[in-house]
């Protein structure tokens, strides 16, 4: 049998205010781009302080880095386990499925994806080099 490690009651409460944060982000850019997101509205959407939100994220664009990162485990799971697409074009063509359908449910992602690649290339190459 495989054990999985335990994870601190710390970690669990971190991961779920980076989740809220994230959530409470892409919620917001339903109506808003997220350089019209203040720092102020994602704490008091999820009841914490400014202090605590640059703990998790050094800076406001890094929660869309954390959404990079999280997006591309999730689409290679996603194609795999749920796709049953394991390698080559059949992979790729399951991203691009699972991809699609979230983006089309929130259509501003894609665009605000885009435009981080478009004024922050350093910053992206950055994140891409260091995962």
């Amino acid at each position: 049998m495989i054990q999985t490690p335990r994870i601190s009651l710390t970690e669990r409460k971190k991961a779920r205010t980076k989740l809220a944060l994230l959530d409470a982000a892409v919620e917001l850019m339903r109506t808003k781009r997220f350089s019209e997101i203040t720092v102020e509205e994602l704490c008091q959407r999820t009841e914490i302080s400014k202090g605590t939100f640059f703990i998790y994220f050094p800076r406001k664009i890094d929660l869309m880095f954390f959404f990079i990162r999280l997006w591309s485990v999730q689409a290679v799971w996603t194609a795999k386990y749920e796709y049953g697409a394991s390698t080559g074009l059949k992979l790729i063509e399951a991203i691009f499925v699972w991809t699609g359908d979230l983006f089309k449910d929130h259509p501003r992602l894609l665009s605000e994806i885009i435009a981080l690649i478009a004024f922050e290339p350093e910053a992206f190459t950055e994140l891409s080099e260091n995962t």
